[in-house]
Formats: structure tokens, C-alpha cells, sequence
């Protein structure tokens, strides 16, 4: 592996491997003016709702691992997901409880910039054990780059470049 050392700006300790690829906000949320997050919206580190009156939309906060080939290892995409109203009460009232496995339909609400289009990827969202993000499985039936290279993975160079990006 050539991964590179760098110091984590949440923990400020020195990480030798590879940082996770994290997005503050779903899409969604970083399209709007300041004036709509102030008036529309809540986000939290782990969760986010944007109220327009008519509709509501719900996001929550996951992991999802690209796997690196011929390696034990994956890089990881902090990203967002939206969930229905029902799922996202459920996960809110279980947030701080075990419901490892359970599992719920969600919308990818990030663009991946390496690909053309990875916003509203259909998901499955996997819940982990407590005090876990869930992890996010794209469907494997659609047509997409990034869903292929979730399936296959994609090469170290090219892990190795992506993280390069991320800390420059």
C-alpha cells in the first residue's frame, strides 16, 4: 500500500491509512441559499431534514465501501442517503439502540465527482450495532460506473488517487 500518513481534522491523531471520502450534507442541503437552510432545514452530524411545507425530505448519514482490488482493504464514502418518513422515524427512535441488520430502501444524495452520475443510486441502507453509521449497498441492476466499480472494485492506483485529491 502506498498510503500516506495524514492527521485527522475530527481527532487531530496521525492515520497511516486511508482517510474516509466524507460529504457534510446530502446534495440537497449544499444547494440551497443560506437564507433556505436557515429557514427550511436541520442538519446534524448524523442526520438531516429539509421542510419545504408541501414535502418533506429525510437524510441520514452513512458509510459505503468501495472495495480495492487484489487488497483486504476498501475506501470508504462518508455519504447521505433519503429515507422515507417511516424509516427515518425508526432509525431517530433506535438511534441509540443495537438494530444491526436491519435494512431499508434509500436514494444515494451525493455526487461522487470521479463518476457522471451517482445522485438518487437506488440503496439498500444497512443498519450497523450501536453507535454505528449504517452502511450503504447500491442495487446492483443499475446501469452505472460507480455501482460497477461498488460491485468490482476499482485498483489501488487508483484509491491511492482519489485520497491524494481529497488531501490536497
Amino acid at each position: 500500500m502506498t498510503k500516506m500518513p495524514y492527521q485527522c481534522s475530527v481527532c487531530n491523531e496521525v492515520h497511516h491509512d486511508w482517510p474516509a471520502i466524507a460529504f457534510n450534507s446530502p446534495h440537497y442541503y449544499h444547494i440551497l441559499s443560506q437564507e433556505d437552510k436557515d429557514k427550511l432545514a436541520t442538519l446534524s452530524e448524523d442526520w438531516c431534514i429539509i421542510d419545504y411545507g408541501d414535502q418533506t425530505d429525510r437524510f441520514i448519514r452513512a458509510i459505503l465501501r468501495l472495495p480495492v482490488i487484489d487488497t483486504d482493504q476498501t475506501l470508504e464514502y462518508g455519504v447521505w442517503v433519503s429515507v422515507s418518513e417511516k424509516n427515518f422515524v425508526h432509525y431517530m427512535d433506535n438511534f441509540n439502540e443495537d438494530i444491526e441488520g436491519t435494512t431499508f430502501f434509500g436514494y444515494l444524495c451525493n455526487q461522487i465527482s470521479e463518476y457522471d452520475n451517482t445522485l438518487s443510486l437506488k440503496t439498500n441502507v444497512v443498519c450497523g450495532s450501536k453507535g454505528q453509521r449504517p452502511e450503504v449497498f447500491p442495487h446492483k441492476d443499475q446501469d452505472n460506473a460507480f455501482v460497477h466499480d461498488c460491485i468490482y472494485g476499482i485498483t489501488q492506483e487508483e484509491a491511492d488517487k482519489r485520497v491524494h485529491v481529497l488531501l490536497n
